[in-house]
């Protein structure tokens, strides 16, 4: 519940340690100290120093600023009014600009706005209140020290916080590590779902039912991804990494995606950071987003299209998203409980160091085109929701689609039930027949035809498409 403002003046000491970083109190007793001081000598820097160090090591007047950007604001935020609401009174809430700090200063009512969290296992969205332009008076439940926590955000969603108190400025450092061990271990990000710049990942439901993958396949994610995740703590009890890299190759529309979607929603204790390669193409995205995985482990990374990130012919080729890539996978900083699991479609574009190198990705998987049984299998799935005519063979439609990835057989479907409601009349249910996969065929063929066209003549690799 947000505190409403009062009206209670607050007294001098409160305003003073508002003010700015040195006050005329602070140089006027430093002045004293050094004429009492017997030990200061013409040459005796050192000794000055001392005495000034001494002075603002004691708890007198402490202050200092901290800024949260544009895209953690929000979250940081709510982490340190929940921090401010548990460890403080607060005797009153209004917002002053600021220079503006006496029994004269402008009381404005401050502002709060809301931060969305989503419960990436309910997939419901809640709001919290958070301080936008907040100025909050409070006294410590413990010590009884006067503190303020002020909040200015500006429209680019920065924020500045700043915190003022008379206590010792060691005790500001504590504060600001209790939001962050609050962030850590609290915040609404640990065990939740979302990509690189902290905005909320909409995850689909999806389990390992919709996965139409091949046997040995599902075997291998078992063994090297579900396995590895569930028994954490046994590797870590017998000495082993808890850190682990896998790479998922194969052609376009194979089930990689679809794959990353099933592990997304099935480990929801863990933290997961959805990467899009080009959520990571910014500045020292890829070192922050590493960083920010070991604070919240363990944590799932999920890097889709990483060749898009990793490509070079050899070392002297590389680019500094590759170099970001292989020290934020195996650093000197410990990986412990991080998991990376990695897409490409063309594999061998990547950096060697990549894709050869236990520590950075320690198994590759496969993904290969489906087979007869596989296609039947993925054109039944696909077309499972639909009304359908008794009249389609669906064993003979696998066989004329070779070579044809699920996400093809999936449009040949789409397409199909789209000629179904074409065909329809009035408001009838839409009925897929032998007639409109025919047609669809046709169409889709077509596309795949113009699809591989296009990337033969840009590209001097083998087709992928068949």
């Amino acid at each position: 519940m947000t505190p409403k403002p009062t009206s209670d003046k607050q007294d001098d000491v409160v305003f003073n340690i508002m003010g700015s970083p040195i006050t005329v109190g602070n140089i006027q007793t430093l002045l004293s100290l050094v004429k009492k001081s017997t030990k200061i000598k013409s040459e005796g820097e050192d000794d000055l120093e001392d005495i000034i160090e001494n002075y603002f090591d004691t708890a007198n007047y402490s202050q200092t600023t901290t800024h949260y950007e544009d895209f953690e604001s929000s979250i940081m935020r709510l982490c340190a009014y929940q921090v401010i609401k548990r460890d403080y009174n607060i005797d009153e809430c209004w917002f002053i600009k600021e220079n503006n700090y006496g029994k004269g200063a402008r009381k404005l009512p401050p502002l709060f706005e809301n931060c969305v969290i989503k419960d990436s296992r309910t997939f419901v969205e809640t709001k919290s209140p958070i301080p936008r332009q907040v100025t909050f008076f409070c006294s410590s439940k413990t010590a009884g020290e006067k503190w303020v926590f002020h909040f200015n955000t500006w429209d680019d969603g920065v924020c500045e916080l700043g915190i003022s108190t008379s206590a010792h400025h060691g005790l500001i450092k504590e504060v600001l590590e209790s939001i962050e061990k609050y962030f850590v271990t609290q915040g609404p990000l640990k065990g939740g779902c979302f990509n690189p710049q902290w905005n909320w990942v909409s995850l689909e439901k999806s389990d390992w039912s919709a996965l139409v993958v091949p046997a040995e396949i599902k075997e291998a994610l078992e063994l090297n991804i579900v396995n590895f995740i569930k028994n954490l703590k046994l590797y870590e009890e017998h000495g082993l990494s808890t850190s682990r890299g896998i790479l998922l190759s194969g052609p376009p529309g194979t089930g990689k995606t679809l794959t990353m979607e099933v592990l997304l929603n099935e480990f929801t204790d863990l933290t997961r950071i959805y990467a899009p390669a080009e959520t990571l193409s910014s500045p020292g995205a890829i070192n922050d987003c590493y960083e920010l995985a070991r604070k919240l482990s363990p944590s799932i990374v999920i890097i889709e299209d990483i060749d898009t990130l990793g490509q070079s012919h050899d070392a002297s080729d590389r680019s500094i998203y590759v170099s970001q890539l292989l020290s934020s996978l195996n650093s000197v900083e410990s990986n412990k409980g991080v998991i990376t699991i990695a897409s490409t479609n063309y594999p061998e574009s990547l950096d060697i160091a990549l894709r050869d190198r236990p520590g950075r990705f320690d198994s590759r998987i496969e993904f290969p085109m489906p087979n007869k049984e596989g296609r039947e299998s993925i054109l039944l799935k696909y077309a499972k929701p639909f009304k359908t005519d008794s009249v389609i063979k669906w064993s003979k439609w696998a066989e004329k689609t070779d070579n044809f990835s699920g996400a093809w057989l999936r449009e040949l479907v789409t397409t199909a039930f789209s000629l179904s409601v074409q065909d329809r009349k009035g408001n009838n249910t839409p009925v897929l027949n032998q007639k409109h996969m025919v047609r669809a065929f046709d169409i889709v063929q077509e596309t795949r035809e113009k699809a591989n066209a296009v990337r033969s003549s840009s590209e001097n690799t083998h087709n992928l498409y068949h």
